[in-house]
């Protein structure tokens, strides 16, 4: 995964040169963990829930002329888990780490005013100095990498003892959708909608509870939200 964060800080490097943009998003946001559940009798079956964590972090990405380019990203955030009934949460005293790389696509705007003013040609509008409110839809896709800081933690809350013992780094595949909103060509909000497939699980822990006992895992699957105000810090010259 270093390799790849390698390569597309490479890539926008030489690219810097000729590049329309280059913006820095820092992100606040929360993201979601699927947790399973399941008790020592496999007749018993499982439980399958999300658990809601905070996170901050940023995204670094080249936008070239035509509207894409690559991204670099890091996000952090203490990782959530629920209780075994689904009832509480708390945090396990975890820090996830989560470094992305990828590829992104951004729209062409469409302009509000446009939509709204109907009696406006398309030439009138162009001859326009200030165009108002804008939104660009911009979709993207690439690699995860997450990581918790090491440890081993035993708790209880909701009446269940917990004892941790794993924590381990991933890698998953993430696509998303985001919104840029500008106004007279200058962005000024940007929110986010990814989805994340991990590929194994990030933490486990034994549960007991009176005579009960269980074993519970969370992989770093799941959905998360961010929202950021965009900041540039490249852009080429006409």
């Amino acid at each position: 995964m270093k390799r790849v964060l390698i390569i597309s800080l490479s890539i926008a490097a030489l690219q810097k040169a000729q590049a329309q943009r280059l913006v820095f998003l820092p992100e606040v946001g929360v993201q979601t963990f699927k947790t399973d559940a399941r008790s020592s009798s496999p007749l018993q079956g499982y439980k399958s829930y999300s658990s809601l964590s905070p996170t901050i972090g940023g995204r670094l990405m080249y936008i070239s002329k035509n509207g894409h380019g690559p991204y670099v990203g890091f996000h952090m955030g203490d990782l959530t888990i629920s209780s075994y009934d689904n009832t509480t949460s708390r945090s396990v005293g975890v820090t996830l780490y989560r470094y992305e790389a990828g590829y992104q696509w951004l729209s062409k705007p469409v302009y509000f005013k446009h939509l709204w003013d109907n009696g406006m040609n398309r030439e009138e509008f162009e001859n326009l100095s200030r165009k108002g409110l804008a939104v660009q839809l911009q979709p993207s896709a690439g690699l995860v990498y997450t990581r918790g800081t090491a440890g081993s933690n035993t708790y209880s809350f909701s009446g269940t003892t917990y004892n941790d013992f794993g924590y381990r780094a991933n890698i998953g595949l993430n696509a998303g959708l985001g919104l840029m909103l500008s106004n007279n060509g200058k962005p000024f909000l940007s929110l986010s909608f990814n989805y994340t497939k991990s590929f194994g699980d990030i933490y486990r822990s034994e549960l007991h509870s009176g005579t009960n006992s269980a074993y519970q895992t969370t992989k770093a699957s799941g959905w998360n939200f961010g929202a950021g105000v965009p900041i540039t810090i490249l852009k080429k010259k006409k």
